[in-house]
């Protein structure tokens, strides 16, 4: 009796246009707000965000979004990771050491 070997589930083309298509899908755009959908969250600022939510809900339009490797999603990360006031002081943490009687 002949030993039978499994069946593929994909190819490694199959696996190569589904990389593809999932790259051209989430590689596009990134929240540079954080976006609701029906009072629900569903991204967080730097979260990627499909095309076709995109084009349908029109984040674009509204300025939720900007396109990955743009100069004004390079210029809205600089200001996300730029401190508002790098001089400014911290407050001292609060101590919860008390004694216990």
């Amino acid at each position: 009796m002949a030993e039978s070997k499994p069946t593929p589930v994909t190819t490694p083309e199959e696996v190569s246009a589904f990389a593809e298509a999932q790259q051209a899908e989430y590689g596009t755009w990134f929240a540079v707000s954080a976006i609701s959908h029906n009072g629900s969250p569903a991204y967080n600022i730097g979260d990627p965000v499909p095309v076709s939510n995109v084009a349908k809900y029109k984040y674009d339009e509204q300025g939720l979004v900007a396109k990955v490797g743009s100069k004004a999603g390079q210029d809205i990360i600089a200001a996300l990771a730029t401190p508002a006031d790098v001089n400014a002081e911290v407050p001292a943490p609060v101590s919860l050491n008390v004694p216990v009687k």
